[in-house]
């Protein structure tokens, strides 16, 4: 049965920042840099059927980070860096519009904004290492994050009717690690071809203390992710092939007590070629997607009224891009 709904909206989000910042070096082996910012985010939405509803927030936003080198003769260093940031709602994430589900149910909800939202809060810590190496960098890093009001949706049942509605439900703490490497192969070996190698590897871990666990992780958040990648260019003929993988592992988090959510691997592989037809232009091939990875998603809703599974596949086929390149 149709749903009419004669309602009408407007969200608006200002934004106003300044900052100062200072850069020192303190010896030979050691400089600094502190900053600070101060943001403001001002929110109002307001409609036919409801009563304007403002928000406001005021954030000191200090930053500090140190850089250390290891040895006088190398770019071998060290940094370290507390930071406060906040994440202010998206603007359809205010908005109290209701975009309804044709097949209303605990995992396919019909969902709505919310304009009592407040802007999300962080304390950050960042490490990494850095190695130059012939042609590229070598980088091992690590950070956490203590997030205040974490924004998640809440299921709820009324007019007959499933919604999901974004709250502030508490606060939640991640941390990973991240490793980068890139070089230049023949830089390396001078008889090897000119291929340039890239390889990164990012792992992360969260929970939501509102959210009793297991899987209380944040849904957003990839838990592993590895690519790699290469460039091969031809000598003398102007001509660069190269190739990229990225693997996303399997998540699940719970968004409630009584839904959880779940992703599949994913696998990608891109190839390209470009070919330098002179100084002014340039031939470009590129396939996407050439694996055709079909992605799995589940939700899984076990409370009260019963249990509810939905199985989204989604399949894609590889994209072909043929382009040229002319400077006039």
């Amino acid at each position: 049965e149709p749903v009419n709904l004669d309602e009408a909206y407007d969200a608006h989000v200002q934004r106003l920042a300044l900052y100062a910042q200072d850069e020192w070096t303190a010896s030979e082996r050691m400089s600094a840099y502190l900053g600070l910012r101060w943001e403001a985010v001002r929110t109002r939405t307001d409609g036919n059927v409801i009563d304007a509803v403002r928000n406001s927030v005021d954030v000191f936003s200090p930053i500090v980070q140190a850089v250390w080198r290891l040895s006088g003769d190398t770019e071998e260093q060290v940094r370290v860096g507390v930071s406060r940031t906040f994440k202010s709602p998206r603007p359809v994430e205010l908005v109290p519009r209701r975009f309804i589900a044709n097949n209303n149910t605990q995992t396919s909800p019909d969902t709505q904004g919310n304009p009592d939202l407040r802007a999300e809060l962080a304390w950050g810590l960042d490490v990494a290492y850095e190695r130059p190496l012939p042609g590229g960098i070598l980088s091992v890093s690590a950070y956490g994050r203590r997030i205040e009001g974490v924004i998640l949706p809440r299921l709820l049942f009324g007019d007959e009717r499933w919604i999901a509605v974004p709250f502030n439900v508490g606060d939640a703490r991640v941390h990973g690690i991240e490793a980068e490497v890139r070089f230049g192969l023949a830089k390396l070996w001078s008889q090897a071809p000119n291929v340039d190698v890239r390889a990164g590897m990012t792992r992360n871990w969260s929970s939501v203390s509102h959210v009793d666990g297991p899987d209380n992780n944040l849904d957003r958040q990839l838990p592993l992710t590895f690519s790699l990648g290469a460039d091969y260019t031809i000598r003398n003929t102007g001509l660069r092939v190269g190739a990229d993988y990225r693997f996303e592992d399997a998540r699940r988090s719970r968004q409630s007590e009584d839904l959880l959510l779940s992703h599949g691997e994913v696998r990608m592989l891109d190839l390209y070629a470009r070919w330098d037809l002179g100084a002014a232009a340039r031939l470009g091939l590129s396939v996407s997607n050439l694996l055709q990875d079909t992605r799995h998603t589940d939700a899984v809703y076990s409370g009260a009224s019963g249990l509810f599974i939905q199985d989204t596949v989604a399949t894609n086929d590889p994209v072909f891009r043929l382009s040229l390149d002319l400077s006039l």
